[in-house]
């Protein structure tokens, strides 16, 4: 069985991820190309 059927429709009637989830997928969409400030990945 898939294990995501256990989890599948939990959130179906919470207006607050609706708005989250419309948030992110605008962001994920957006053409913002701008670059994040290289310092705050320091590889050491």
């Amino acid at each position: 069985m898939n294990p995501w059927i256990k989890v599948a429709g939990l959130f179906k009637d919470d207006p607050y991820f609706a708005e989250i989830a419309l948030s992110i997928r605008a962001e994920r969409e957006s053409n913002d190309d701008s670059e994040v400030d290289p310092s705050l990945y320091i590889v050491e």
